[in-house]
């Protein structure tokens, strides 16, 4: 829309915080709270490859395996929820967030850095 002040990533943050869910023609729901509530059932089933190894630099030398606790195992609301759901699916989210805090941590360090 002409003279929108939107931009692609704030339209993306909308649909992945369920915001646009009333005109999209497939609800979203909140899939950025989602996500981070697998990743706290499920962080402490992914690991990496050695740091020599080279395919620690690629999503490929990270993985999830297991489950997360059992339903029965926790008293976390949101971990209730996901109890027992496969890890793996979460592999590729896992390397990227490690990935994204790399890249913050270095930029915080150096903040000029391009």
């Amino acid at each position: 829309a002409s003279g929108s002040t939107l931009t692609k990533t704030a339209v993306a943050k909308m649909v992945l915080t369920g915001q646009l869910d009333g005109v999209l023609p497939v609800k979203v729901g909140n899939m950025a709270k989602y996500t981070s509530d697998v990743g706290s059932v499920c962080s402490s089933t992914c690991s990496a490859v050695a740091l020599d190894n080279p395919l620690f630099h690629s999503p490929l030398g990270w993985t999830c395996t297991g489950n997360a606790p059992k339903r029965t195992e926790t008293s976390d609301v949101d971990g209730i929820v996901l109890g027992g759901i496969d890890c793996k699916p979460y592999s590729g989210t896992f390397s990227t967030k490690m990935y994204c805090e790399d890249v913050e941590s270095y930029l915080s360090l150096h903040p000029g850095a391009p």
